[in-house]
């Protein structure tokens, strides 16, 4: 089985090369890692490597752990013990790493860990702004109704990061307030306002949009 690769120089590589690649240091340069570890860890997923990324769960290096874990969570193999995973999860929230912290936050996301919920919220208080847009994409996926006026809130965020993932939550939520967006094409960050344009131009093709309190604009 071949698996399609970030990084050309594994590609059709064997799951013991991807296991030696893993273990070694990342291709094309340190600052690569994150993402280097991410996709090595998720093509030995694919490959069944189930094993060997459990066993790395207690991994010293925080990227390497980190993608672990994240391969994990989204693994669709039945090898996968989801309840070990979880538990083992969970405490990472409090992680000083913020990329151990991210990949905790969508791999419970993805997990449908609703336990967290108080957790995340303090996260989405107090925490950068990477951190911050995970919070609220876990919230959009496991709790929409209480996402809701966290999203319109975030609208006004003075993280260019949080506005953009704010439009395309709101977007993922099926939010048709067309001000909403429309009032987003004046924003300062041009990633913001060029998400906002696609939805307009993509995602309203009805002539009747609902209010933010869910009663239908003429």
């Amino acid at each position: 089985m071949m698996v399609a690769m970030l990084f050309s120089e594994l590609e059709g590589s064997t799951l013991e090369e991807l296991i030696d690649a893993f273990r070694g240091p990342p291709l094309d340069g340190e600052e690569y890692r994150v993402s280097f570890y991410d996709d090595v860890a998720d093509a030995i997923a694919r490959l069944g490597g189930i094993a060997f990324l459990e066993e790395e769960l207690d991994q010293d290096d925080e990227d390497r752990m980190a993608a672990a874990i994240g391969a994990l969570a989204f693994a669709q193999a039945p090898g996968v013990d989801k309840r070990r995973l979880d538990i083992r999860l969970r405490p990472l929230l409090d992680h000083p790493n913020p990329n151990v912290v991210i990949t905790a936050i969508d791999s419970l996301r993805r997990l449908e860990d609703c336990t967290v919920h108080d957790r995340v919220l303090e996260l989405l208080d107090r925490s950068p702004g990477m951190i911050r847009g995970r919070a609220l994409i876990y919230l959009r996926v496991l709790f929409p109704d209480e996402a809701l006026p966290l999203l319109l809130d975030a609208l006004n965020d003075p993280d260019a990061t949080i506005r953009f993932t704010a439009v395309d939550q709101l977007d993922e939520l099926q939010f048709t307030d067309r001000a909403t967006f429309e009032r987003m094409l004046g924003d300062s960050d041009e990633d913001v306002r060029g998400h906002a344009r696609y939805i307009l131009d993509n995602h309203f093709l009805e002539p009747v949009a609902m209010t933010p309190g869910g009663s239908p604009r003429k």
